[in-house]
């Protein structure tokens, strides 16, 4: 058994501590703020607090886990042995608020008092203090963690600490299932007609074989995501757009009658969840319409989601998802560039820091996105690659999950995606790996 004091017990407080010694280090603790607690003794045992007091290890308090509500915050950053930190406290044990940090981080603190978005109305990577200062690409909380485990390890040998399991996650985001088929005739027609007068023979004779049926749509790959995953041996989670028409969106089901039976039909061997469209982004009444919508086509209910263009905002989103239901979401990333927007790559219940409550909404965080590395940072295919599994050695290096999103056109291996599928099987299997 741990025994950890604090002066005062926090939501906050809790909130931390079971993620770190609860989801992460799997060690029995208890939490007291009985003075009594901080005699020397042979037990195992972590002071959190302003002073030291002579026993444990001592995690100096910068005092954020006793405030409550949003307040602006401009941390300091330290280092702790190479590693970057917050709040840094250099008298302690460990030279920093680890909690704290861990705080600001996982809760994505400083998105609530943001005043800056970017073209679609998110909050810009490049404002984060992960970008501002370099570690944005490095799951820092879960570092804190192994380094602490270290720590009490060699403090209190007789201590068991668990060890979490690595998890490779593949995710698709269906915003259309088919690239031709479903369309309007007329929209086709006009489409056909542009590309005969660019000269554009190739995509112009793939259009008509597809809508002879003499030749498969290039974004329908959904046989070929089954085949491919049952080979490894894992499942995948979809993501289906149903929204309306929209400038940033097109409509994905609705009439395509034989894509809501193959919908049915693979709800029952892999996870289905909503995309709530760029429309329905900020409005609760709309995301529900559209879940509702997608749980009419499945027959069943629907219970995780990410949002299209990973337009989030903290903390809103996450309020209404959990207010309609939604029990996961996937949309704790950033477009504009790989990384750990909340620090960690485990997964972690949403904590609304302006009500200072814990939800039982799991935010699991998105590690890279397929048009990260094709639209945002203009890599070649063989780059990409190269950056997928920098980002799942990161991620098995402190055994925690890699989510990796894909979109089901990106592998038509056509156009701009031209050797994005090869990228997609390679990571797949390199991620799925021991």
């Amino acid at each position: 058994m741990l025994y950890i004091y604090t002066p005062v017990v926090t939501p906050r407080i809790e909130f931390v501590l079971k993620f770190i010694f609860n989801r992460v280090l799997q060690v029995n603790y208890e939490l007291t703020s009985e003075q009594d607690s901080c005699e020397p003794s042979h037990q195992p045992f972590i002071n959190y607090s302003e002073e030291h007091c002579g026993a444990g290890i001592w995690i100096p308090s910068s005092g954020i886990l006793q405030e409550t509500g949003v307040k602006i915050i401009a941390p300091e950053v330290g280092n702790w042995e190479g590693l970057p930190t917050l709040f840094p406290e250099p008298q302690g044990d460990v030279p920093f608020d680890l909690f704290g940090a861990a705080f600001y981080l996982m809760t994505r603190y400083e998105e609530y008092y943001n005043e800056k978005w970017d073209k679609h109305g998110r909050f810009d990577h490049r404002e984060s203090v992960a970008y501002k200062h370099n570690f944005l690409q490095r799951p820092v909380i879960d570092e804190w963690v192994l380094k602490l485990k270290t720590m009490l390890h060699e403090k209190y040998p007789e201590l068991h600490i668990g060890t979490p399991k690595y998890q490779f996650v593949s995710t698709i985001d269906v915003d259309y299932p088919y690239a031709y088929l479903g369309k309007s005739k007329w929209m086709m027609l006009a489409k056909m007609g542009m590309k005969l007068m660019k000269l554009d023979l190739t995509t112009f004779n793939r259009m008509l074989r597809v809508l002879f049926y003499l030749e498969k749509d290039p974004y329908f790959q959904f046989k070929y995501l089954d085949e491919l995953h049952h080979e490894l041996g894992c499942k995948y989670t979809m993501f289906v757009h149903v929204g309306p028409l929209g400038k940033h969106d097109r409509h994905t089901i609705y009439p395509l009658f034989f894509f809501r039976c193959y919908l049915r039909k693979q709800h029952h061997s892999h996870v289905i969840g909503i995309h709530p469209s760029y429309h329905a982004s900020f409005n609760k009444l709309e995301i529900l319409h559209e879940k509702s919508k997608l749980e009419h086509y499945l027959h069943s209910p629907v219970g995780c989601s990410r949002h299209h263009y990973l337009r989030i905002r903290m903390p809103n989103t996450y309020r209404e998802l959990n207010d309609i239901g939604i029990k996961r979401d996937f949309s704790m990333g950033y477009a504009g560039s790989p990384g750990f927007r909340a620090g960690t790559c485990h997964p972690h219940f949403f904590y609304d820091v302006e009500r200072d409550e814990e939800t039982l909404l799991m935010i699991h965080p998105t590690i890279l996105m397929d048009g990260t590395l094709n639209f945002y940072q203009k890599l070649t295919p063989e780059q990409g690659l190269t950056v997928c599994k920098e980002m799942v050695d990161k991620c098995r290096n402190v055994n925690g999950q890699f989510v990796l999103l894909w979109h089901n056109n990106s592998l038509s291996d056509i156009d701009e995606w031209a050797g994005w599928k090869t990228v997609f099987e390679e990571a797949l299997k390199y991620g799925r790996s021991i």
